[in-house]
């Protein structure tokens, strides 16, 4: 993925993309959308005019960090907070190792668990010759009790030593993602992940709001393919084609 978002990056206006610029606040005003972002305190906005504003975040997310002028509906803004942000709640971590001992030793890599702090297991290798080797998968402890990640990642290494042998236990290079932790992906509500993978519909049944100059992406936006990848794409191209007909229609 990483690749896909380069090539897109690189072939974008050197000053288009912004980075470390949250989205704060969105008005509507008679000429357009008025964008401020940077600090909560008013005078140390930024704002930017635009005609039209995708959102590509989880409806939940915009719901609970950018305040909106005039204000959503109330049935709107409960939809977007009950719209769960899926994997907000989750972790995962990624060993790499400097050979895959598992396969020598006749295992997959692949493992589901209920001992330990991993519930899921796959091997996260890359196909190339020669690449890292690793072991890649979910942490299934609840977010409220993943508050100590160097102890998580003792737990985790005394797991992956009792699955798959002593070397398992000993990675080159270690990573732990904890997304419940992410102010740009989590919010106070989604502490608690989904124990099944929810049925996504646009929040409201709506996809815009403020006739249109306001578009909703993100996979949680996605009636086919809510929560996977390909529905995050999908939400992207159903909102850009609706940006572009109300630019033609202008």
């Amino acid at each position: 993925m990483i690749a896909l978002v380069d090539h897109f990056f690189n072939n974008l206006p050197r000053d288009a993309v912004r980075l470390n610029h949250p989205v704060c606040e969105i008005q509507k005003r008679e000429t357009g959308i008025r964008v401020g972002v940077g600090e909560l305190e008013q005078e140390k906005r930024t704002w930017f005019k635009a005609r039209k504003v995708i959102l590509a975040l989880p409806p939940r997310l915009a719901a609970a960090s950018i305040l909106f002028t005039p204000d959503l509906s109330p049935v709107l803004t409960q939809a977007m907070l009950k719209t769960k942000t899926w994997m907000a709640g989750h972790a995962k971590f990624f060993a790499l190792y400097p050979s895959p001992h598992w396969r020598q030793a006749g295992l997959s890599g692949q493992a589901f668990s209920q001992y330990g702090p991993l519930g899921e297991i796959h091997d996260g290798s890359n196909r190339e010759p020669n690449a890292p080797y690793g072991l890649t998968g979910f942490v299934s402890v609840p977010a409220a009790q993943r508050r100590e990640p160097k102890a998580l990642k003792q737990a985790i290494l005394a797991q992956l030593d009792l699955m798959f042998g002593s070397p398992a236990g000993h990675p080159q290079v270690f990573y732990l993602k904890d997304w419940a932790q992410e102010r740009f992906t989590a919010t106070e509500f989604d502490q608690r992940g989904p124990h099944e993978h929810p049925l996504f519909n646009p929040p409201d049944g709506k996809n815009s709001i403020w006739d249109n100059q306001v578009l909703l992406a993100g996979t949680e936006t996605d009636d086919q393919l809510g929560g996977y990848l390909e529905g995050a794409l999908a939400s992207a191209e159903r909102a850009v084609k609706e940006g572009i007909q109300c630019f033609n229609r202008i």
